[in-house]
């Protein structure tokens, strides 16, 4: 009987470490119902995603413009970013 004792704490750590996996499982992929892949079933642009996609693509042209501006009116004060392409992360001067 004095091995229940022993094996008893370590089966329990055992059931409560793979209940609390599958809690935070079921958390990370926002507790959606059925069986569905969360990651890869979907196409990559569907027509919302593709107008968003658009949006942001004009978005980023409008704020290169702002950039090109403001160096171009630049009194040297601030750092030359009239090079530097966001989307890139390298100057390209």
């Amino acid at each position: 009987m004095e091995w229940l004792a022993t094996i008893l704490p370590i089966g329990l750590l055992l059931v409560a470490c793979v209940g609390m996996h599958f809690v935070m499982m079921r958390g990370m992929h926002g507790g959606h119902g059925g069986s569905r892949d969360v990651h890869g079933d979907q196409p990559a642009t569907g027509a919302g995603e593709a107008e968003r996609l658009r949006q942001l693509e004009s978005e980023v042209a409008s704020l290169r413009e702002q950039i090109a501006a403001a160096g171009k009116g630049s009194n040297g004060s601030g750092p030359d970013c009239a090079g530097f392409d966001p989307v890139e992360k390298e100057v390209t001067s």
